[in-house]
């Protein structure tokens, strides 16, 4: 029996809120609207908006009725892209076990592990690095540096990682290989700098006992010392102090430009 006219945006607020029981009903009403793989005016799907919002029982429905496992919305996200963000482990598993694309970007060139590392989901990025995931993932990002419209390529992970202070995410990463002193081409930053500049004194103590480089400088000439001595934090300068033999020009600006990492 068909439920009759229903606004289409049912189908997509039922299965943004994980209401199982309602997408089934909307999604097999015989004379219904939905489609497993419609989309909204950003080019989300239903699967998009369950794995984002962690609905693991609605994720399983979606994907036995077919849903694209690696469809993109308008800005390049993926489903897992959206579990990987809000670190929702058993929904990203699921998505994988689908054959869920593990080391693809969006369309600002953020990949599937930065997105974990950002918001510090350190488990679920342990679930990515054991699944495949690379760990750098550089040469993705380097070939596609010459798109101008992709302004925040080769940020890796552990830059997402150190920018946030999320330390036990840059010690699985570190423990996984990654390129330690790996500067962002662009800006010349580097994941010292950004713990420095953010005021991360255990994240820049963990850099530093892994090989970081103190005397790295990015493409404004700064250290992470000089960083950390302009923004005020007085703890991670003095821990870098020692350590750092590129100083400070006489009557170089006292202010930083801190590039924001997404």
């Amino acid at each position: 029996m068909s439920l009759g006219p229903v606004n289409p945006l049912l189908w997509f607020r039922v299965c943004d809120e994980g209401d199982l029981e309602s997408a089934r009903r909307v999604l097999e009403d015989p004379g219904g609207f939905a489609h497993v793989d419609g989309t909204d005016e950003e080019g989300n799907t239903a699967l998009m908006l369950a794995a984002a919002g962690g609905h693991e029982h609605l994720v399983r429905f979606l994907l036995r009725k077919g849903a694209s496992v690696d469809r993109r919305n308008h800005y390049g996200w993926t489903p897992l892209m959206q579990a990987a963000r809000f670190g929702h482990l058993t929904v990203a598993h699921l998505l994988l076990e689908n054959g869920a694309e593990i080391n693809g970007r969006n369309r600002l060139g953020a990949s599937v592990l930065s997105m974990a590392a950002r918001g510090g989901h350190s488990e679920l990025a342990k679930l990515l690095l054991e699944s495949g995931a690379a760990v750098d993932d550089l040469e993705q990002s380097s070939a596609a540096a010459g798109d101008p419209s992709r302004s925040f390529l080769q940020v890796t992970a552990l830059l997402a990682a150190a920018q946030h202070g999320h330390e036990a995410a840059v010690r699985l990463l570190l423990d996984w290989g990654a390129e330690v002193s790996f500067s962002q081409k662009s800006t010349g930053w580097s994941a010292l700098m950004l713990a420095a500049a953010g005021g991360e004194l255990s994240v820049t103590q963990l850099l530093l006992q892994r090989g970081a480089d103190p005397d790295q400088i990015n493409v404004l000439g700064k250290t992470a010392f000089e960083l950390a001595l302009q923004l005020g934090h007085r703890e991670v300068k003095s821990c870098l102090d020692a350590l750092t033999t590129v100083r400070p020009q006489p009557g170089a600006t006292h202010t930083a430009e801190h590039a924001l990492l997404t």
